[in-house]
């Protein structure tokens, strides 16, 4: 379980319930498959500690609110069109919660400590590049809606799903990649315990971040005195 939990603190995992969706949308019923891609989102939002797992939070948020409209407007549209909306929704809450940004913060990091602080900047990292990509899908989308011609219209709506596909892969694997850089990085820094003014220990900092603070931040000092022929040194 600690394995899984680990891994799930990369917050670009939040858009991998959007991957199956997409794998799952015409080939088994809508509802199904939204269902299936919410008990994704819904399950890792109960592992996952809430500073990282603000993407499964609006996954999760996105498939309810798409299972419930189609009961209403999706019976109306094709399946193409049906994808096509929940991603819109999708994009709309990444938008909102970044709108909201300085508020998530403070309420989820009101009082805690600088690690809760980087999860939540990692997880909106991951939320920013993720409405960008897919905001350059959606006028794709549109783009195909005005300009396609094609006789097979099954094709290109297979390669704008695919294309989707790709944008997500590519955010996570990038995330991957640069949180196991930063990780073997870590290892090899040397790290230094930060202290308040009485002299408890309340955390730590890394080295090199620590010089460019220049003494924003307290740490223990050993000192040595010491007397060698009639001369105090220190």
């Amino acid at each position: 379980m600690d394995v899984i939990r680990k891994l799930l603190k990369n917050p670009a995992f939040g858009l991998i319930p959007f991957l199956v969706f997409s794998f799952l949308i015409g080939r088994v019923d809508l509802r199904l498959a939204l269902l299936i891609a919410a008990a994704l989102s819904a399950t890792a939002s109960l592992v996952v500690k809430k500073q990282s797992r603000l993407i499964y939070d609006l996954s999760l948020i996105t498939f309810v609110i798409s299972f419930l409209l189609s009961f209403f407007i999706t019976p109306r549209m094709d399946e193409f069109g049906t994808f096509v909306l929940i991603e819109i929704i999708f994009v709309l809450s990444l938008i909102v919660s970044r709108l909201s940004r300085s508020k998530i913060i403070f309420r989820l990091a009101k009082n805690a400590n600088s690690l809760v602080k980087n999860y939540l900047s990692e997880s909106f990292r991951v939320a920013f590049q993720t409405q960008y990509g897919l905001s350059i899908h959606l006028l794709l989308v549109l783009a195909f809606f005005i300009f396609s011609t094609s006789d097979a219209p099954f094709l290109n709506r297979l390669a704008v799903i695919t294309i989707f596909q790709i944008i997500l892969i590519t955010i996570i694997v990038m995330e991957i990649m640069r949180l196991h850089l930063l990780d073997r990085q870590l290892k090899k820094e040397e790290w230094l315990p930060v202290v308040n003014e009485h002299g408890n220990v309340k955390g730590k900092i890394a080295k090199s971040v620590s010089k460019e603070l220049k003494n924003k931040l307290m740490h223990p000092v050993v000192r040595i005195a010491f007397i060698y022929k009639g001369k105090f040194y220190l």
